[in-house]
């Protein structure tokens, strides 16, 4: 009998990812959606969402006359779609633009693609959703009134706002611009990667003294039993959904996916390598007993490519966006995991889309790994106690919150009966831009260390757990 992973994280909270949803089989497809909260519009600030911008989903009704990607300005000056009601709104709003938002999905010139799923995005009513653009100078609020009054449309919503869940170093927001490169030093420790100890401490934590702070012996993920069990497997797919993966890291390369991965902001192929994204990737699968660096939970034993795999899908940098529609691509391409250190700019508010996206990724995700895939959040560094953070705070997402290396909650870290588990954040070493090494501090590092224990475990239980079990044996088995 296989042994089945159990990584420790040290701290439990209640279960509450795993309520009922409302499930449908159409066209043969099983749609599975969680709660969708009615968000009250008049207690939502106007910096929350962008200007000049809405989200429709149409009636099934429609989906033959409005089966089109683009309605732009005709004569009039208004964008026409040859619906009265919605054209009437049109008018009056002054839109320019109607975009059917994930039909980005199936003009990517990666070598994988996704328009094999173009039946199963219908079920999901995926056709149905169009971005709306029209004057910034125009009230979002009353245009989203006037579409969502009209009989034809499902929903009508402002485009929220999103935001990294920005890390810190040495208490002080951290400057993208200074990065600090570590000179590898020996080590004595297995593995051989000669950053592990003393700076890894969130793996072993002997009491090592941290940036000042002396550690709590056992405060740690326990990765050294973890590894005498399992050390990771490259059949299986981690997507980073977040900044761009320095792809070409030395201590990231070799278990980077075969695709690399996309650009969802700009909807372009090519990658924009950044800090976060690459710190974040490291946590979960840096090259682990190569020689080098700092170790990756589930970043194989230093054979080549034996860890687990990254798949970059980039939704902050230049321009950033895509957040939804990275999330559908990577369960469209095998990932089992989507790792998530963003969040919404003001708490209280989600897109529908975007949740549905997380939905989508829960039922589709896996590859042949996995049964279904699971969506992993930071829990925000807001120093919030119970406030509706999405999307961690959705019940299809699990939710991360930080402790230190004494075992004490990251100060900032949010957390409340939503979040399922806590891991190490304050001081997490890990991969840098510019082929480096840093540590720095925040929930978005607690949460790749959920993620990587994820990949572990379903590299130890192959073809055995469905996501759901996953889930629950990360919430409720340490």
């Amino acid at each position: 009998m296989r042994r089945f992973l159990v990584v420790v994280l040290m701290l439990v909270f209640s279960l509450t990812g795993l309520m009922s949803q409302e499930t449908k089989i159409i066209n043969g497809y099983k749609v599975a959606r969680g709660e969708r909260p009615v968000i009250d519009l008049s207690k939502v600030p106007a910096d929350a969402y962008e200007p000049g911008k809405l989200t429709i989903k149409i009636k099934h009704d429609l989906e033959e006359q409005m089966d089109q990607r683009y309605f732009r300005p005709t004569a009039k000056g208004y964008a026409e779609t040859g619906v009265s009601s919605l054209d009437a709104v049109s008018k009056s709003v002054g839109v320019q633009l109607y975009d059917r938002k994930f039909d980005m999905l199936y003009g990517m010139t990666k070598e994988l693609e996704v328009s094999k799923y173009e039946d199963r995005h219908r079920a999901w009513g995926f056709h149905l959703i169009y971005e709306v653009t029209f004057s910034k100078d125009q009230d979002v609020v009353a245009a989203v009134k006037q579409y969502a009054a009209l009989e034809d449309v499902e929903y009508a919503e402002p485009v929220y706002r999103k935001k990294l869940v920005a890390p810190e170093k040495n208490g002080m927001p951290i400057d993208v611009n200074d990065i600090i490169e570590k000179v590898a030093t020996g080590s004595k420790w297995t593995p051989n990667d000669p950053q592990l100890q003393p700076e890894q401490w969130h793996y072993e934590n002997t009491g090592q003294t941290i940036n000042g702070r002396v550690g709590v012996p056992g405060v740690d993920c326990r990765a050294y039993e973890a590894w005498d069990i399992e050390t990771g497997n490259p059949d299986f797919i981690v997507a980073i959904v977040d900044q761009g993966i320095q792809y070409d890291h030395p201590d990231i390369a070799a278990n980077m996916w075969s695709g690399l991965g996309y650009d969802f902001g700009n909807n372009d192929a090519t990658i924009e390598p950044d800090y976060h994204g690459t710190h974040v990737a490291g946590t979960v699968a840096a090259v682990t007993n190569n020689g080098i660096g700092v170790a990756g939970l589930a970043g194989g034993d230093g054979t080549a490519g034996s860890g687990a795999k990254l798949m970059s899908c980039q939704v902050f940098g230049s321009t950033t966006g895509g957040f939804d529609t990275a999330m559908i691509w990577a369960a469209d391409n095998d990932a089992s995991i989507s790792q998530n250190s963003w969040g919404y700019t003001s708490p209280g508010v989600f897109d529908q889309p975007v949740l549905d996206a997380i939905d989508y990724f829960n039922a589709n995700g896996g590859g042949a790994g996995l049964q279904g895939g699971i969506t992993i959040f930071a829990s925000g560094n807001d120093n919030e106690l119970e406030t509706e953070r999405y999307p961690g705070y959705y019940s299809g997402a699990m939710a991360v919150a930080g402790h230190d290396n004494q075992g004490k909650r990251y100060y900032n870290s949010n957390t409340g009966d939503y979040v399922e588990i806590c891991a190490p954040a304050v001081d997490v070493h890990s991969t840098w831009t510019s082929s480096g090494y840093d540590a720095i501090t925040g929930t978005s590092m607690a949460c790749p260390h959920v993620s990587g224990a994820a990949a572990m475990i379903v590299s130890n239980t192959e073809g055995v757990l469905t996501a759901p079990e996953l889930r629950f044996i990360l919430s409720e088995s340490v």
